[in-house]
């Protein structure tokens, strides 16, 4: 398992018991230094996975299904803020508006 996802794991396993974790006992509870797990919390935080609140860490919501419901929130979000950006660009260039894509994909 790599790294991350062993980080992960033992997140989720910790959360079962208490509402956060700090990353000295979860690099205690990996094995590695608290340096490499700060590094992939770091990362996880930046994708909205988990939150670091009061020193300790703990899932973006109260449970994992919910935490990537609210992260599928956040692409939908940012697809339809895209979306209308492409349509104002294509607005502002007079391209065409088709109603069916010339790719319809795989």
């Amino acid at each position: 398992m790599k790294t991350a996802a062993r980080i992960f794991a033992a997140l989720l396993g910790v959360l079962g018991e208490k509402d956060g974790v700090s990353s000295d006992d979860l690099a205690e509870k990996v094995g590695l230094s608290r340096a490499a797990v700060v590094h992939h919390l770091n990362r996880m935080t930046s994708s909205g996975l988990i939150v670091r609140r009061d020193g300790v860490y703990r899932l973006r919501a109260e449970n994992l299904e919910n935490t990537i419901i609210e992260v599928q929130r956040d692409v939908n979000r940012i697809f339809e803020n895209v979306t209308r950006i492409a349509r104002e660009i294509d607005q502002s260039m007079n391209l065409p508006h088709r109603e069916k894509p010339f790719y319809d994909g795989p």
